[in-house]
């Protein structure tokens, strides 16, 4: 028996921009897990904690509909790995996740179960996913994965999935990507993908970084479709703000690369500014007044802080001296923001024998 594990993840800045091709987002990593367990069988079988105890089983027909991540991590997988005439063996899985909740904390639980299923695929096929070239493929696919059922997204979470730690990502081209007419072995393993990277980046040991919930979930889609109505309805002020965000995440990585906390503060303030005047025409603020407050207070304790993610509930983080983390932990309790005990996770999708 095998288990795959992934992570989840947090953006520390660069949101929204990164939907846009060529755009750069820092996203980590984070010790809150996805695991598939899985075996050989007579036949493809999956149970998962979301379904009870329930049994997933599947040949051309779902007996019960897993959703649409799984779904589409299955069909392209198989159609990827069988496309020269060869079958993946069955396998029974058992899916275990502290991503879904509840309650929900909005740390891509969709990303990991895609890049999970897609590993034992991968893994029963013989292939090793610690492999750099095999890794790179897997990355690949489940991009394609991913969209295909959720119909758009910057694929960042997907990444902080696959590379583990701190990644500063630069977002694929989607358009592109849903327009590409290729045979999937082709688009995975020949084609060069404008604009993807993803490059790891150090986390300064002397550095904390805080999480705090604010205790009400966000509607992703919802904040997109607005951010995307903007980019309609007056593009200056989207461009402005695409140029100023990568400005700021562009100095957030390069106060990484020199170990500099205040200018790396200063890129995270910069951000949520540029995030609080984007989002000003959105019918509900991204920004939300418990969001507000786990800023404010976080400043008031030398960190520096702003959402994460599309905001509008959801989490925020905090970077600072780990000195006063406690302290601002506190406050953040008081004030009703739930502090989350969450580290950066090293390591990347990895398969272990049980």
């Amino acid at each position: 028996m095998k288990q795959i594990s992934v992570r989840g993840k947090l953006i520390l800045c660069g949101e929204y921009a990164v939907l846009e091709p060529g755009s750069l987002a820092l996203v980590a990593a984070i010790d809150r897990y996805l695991n598939v367990t899985f075996a050989p069988a007579p036949q493809w079988a999956l149970t998962s904690t979301h379904w009870g105890t329930q049994p997933l089983t599947f040949e051309q027909q779902w007996s019960q509909d897993p959703g649409p991540f799984i779904r589409s991590a299955f069909t392209l997988g198989l159609a990827y790995l069988e496309a020269d005439g060869t079958t993946v063996p069955p396998q029974a899985l058992v899916v275990t996740s502290e991503l879904d909740g509840p309650p929900k904390y909005g740390l891509g639980s969709s990303a990991a179960v895609t890049v999970a299923i897609l590993g034992v695929l991968f893994t029963a096929q013989g292939l090793d996913i610690a492999d750099v070239s095999v890794r790179e493929r897997l990355f690949r696919l489940a991009l394609v994965a991913h969209r295909s059922a959720q119909g758009s997204g910057s694929g960042a979470d997907v990444a902080a999935a696959i590379s583990g730690g701190l990644c500063a990502y630069t977002s694929l081209d989607g358009g592109w990507l849903d327009s590409a007419r290729v045979p999937l072995p082709t688009l995975i393993n020949e084609m060069k993908w404008p604009y993807l990277a993803c490059q790891s980046l150090p986390w300064p040991q002397d550095w904390a970084l805080a999480v705090g919930w604010t205790g009400s979930p966000a509607s992703t889609a919802e904040f997109v479709a607005e951010f995307e109505r903007i980019k309609t309805l007056d593009e200056e002020r989207f461009f402005n703000f695409l140029f100023a965000s990568n400005a700021a995440a562009s100095a957030a990585r390069y106060a990484l690369s020199e170990s500099d906390l205040s200018a790396f503060q200063q890129a995270l303030i910069q951000a949520r500014h540029l995030l609080q005047e984007m989002s000003q025409p959105f019918l509900d603020p991204i920004e939300t007044p418990l969001l507000a407050q786990l800023a404010e207070l976080a400043l008031a304790y030398g960190f520096a802080a702003k959402l994460s993610g599309a905001g509008g509930g959801d989490c925020g983080i905090a970077v600072g001296s780990p000195a006063q983390r406690v302290a601002l932990e506190t406050a953040w309790q008081a004030a009703g923001i739930l502090p989350l005990p969450l580290q950066l996770a090293p390591h990347g999708v990895k398969v272990d024998d049980l």
